[in-house]
């Protein structure tokens, strides 16, 4: 659910003001991005439901304390990153676990090669990119968000997200070659 800036500044403050209703509408807003960012951490579908569950108690409590009401994007997705992490280490959880189908077609269909993966070794993949990659990953290749959604919900300007993505991309794809055994080959195509 996409939302103008200035829509969800009044409904934070409305919820502020305990109207529940307009808690309900950042909760629409912002559950997706919750829950990708739990699912990034974690792995699990069941736990990163937990995290969004937890992440939104925890916003709902703490609303008073976001200083800037123009990063509650950002506000929340470090909160979100907190319980995850949290479940992460109580859980101790760090393998790939239960993708469903649709994350490994729309990687298949957003990188090269990547076919004749098995999901063990997409997941594989994306957890050896840099820590700053793998969130913008998850959320625009599992989640489908737009640039301007993920921008909003980490705090990134829209045009570090694209950049971060395309490098993102690179590295994936130049995993998926050198795994391949033909790293050498593309890169010396492309001189």
């Amino acid at each position: 659910m996409k939302m103008e800036k200035q829509e969800e500044i009044k409904l934070i403050i409305e919820s502020l003001e305990g109207n529940e209703e307009a808690f309900r509408e950042l909760i629409m807003a912002y559950q997706r991005a919750v829950y990708a960012t739990g699912l990034s951490y974690l792995k699990d579908e069941e736990l990163a439901k937990e995290v969004v569950q937890e992440t939104f108690i925890a916003a709902y409590r703490n609303l008073s304390h976001l200083r800037d009401l123009q990063n509650f994007g950002k506000w929340l997705k470090e909160i979100a990153t907190r319980v995850s992490l949290s479940y992460k280490i109580k859980e101790k959880r760090y393998q790939a676990e239960k993708f469903t189908d649709k994350v490994v077609r729309i990687l298949r269909d957003s990188f090269q090669n990547i076919p004749t993966y098995t999901l063990e070794e997409i997941m594989e993949l994306i957890d050896k990119l840099p820590e700053r990659y793998k969130l913008p990953v998850v959320l625009k290749y599992l989640d489908g968000m737009s640039y301007e959604e993920i921008s909003r919900f980490t705090g990134e300007p829209i045009t570090e997200i694209k950049s971060i993505l395309q490098r993102a991309t690179k590295e994936l794809r130049d995993m998926v070659l050198y795994k391949e055994g033909s790293l050498e080959k593309w890169q010396d195509a492309q001189k």
